[in-house]
């Protein structure tokens, strides 16, 4: 590393020390990283939309089925007790 390059990075590091110091975090991409995490929410939402749909249209299923089912168990009595 020249002389020229090493002073370079000592200038960084002096930077980058001052910005720590300050507490200056205007160089950090924060309104980036959030739009990352919203869209991740944004994905585990829809997600969860879509298994409460699915939960409620099987919960809708099984009562129907269930009725069909005492339907059919109360035809199948007479009929039993007509062949004994």
């Amino acid at each position: 590393m020249s002389s020229m390059q090493y002073g370079r990075v000592l200038s960084r590091r002096g930077r980058v020390t001052n910005i720590q110091q300050e507490k200056n975090l205007d160089w950090f991409p924060r309104m980036q990283a959030m739009s990352l995490s919203d869209a991740e929410a944004d994905s585990e939402q829809n997600e969860l939309r879509t298994l409460q749909l699915q939960l409620h249209k099987t919960n809708q299923l099984v009562a129907t089925l269930s009725t069909q089912l005492s339907d059919l168990r109360e035809q199948v009595r007479p009929a039993a007790n007509y062949t004994c």
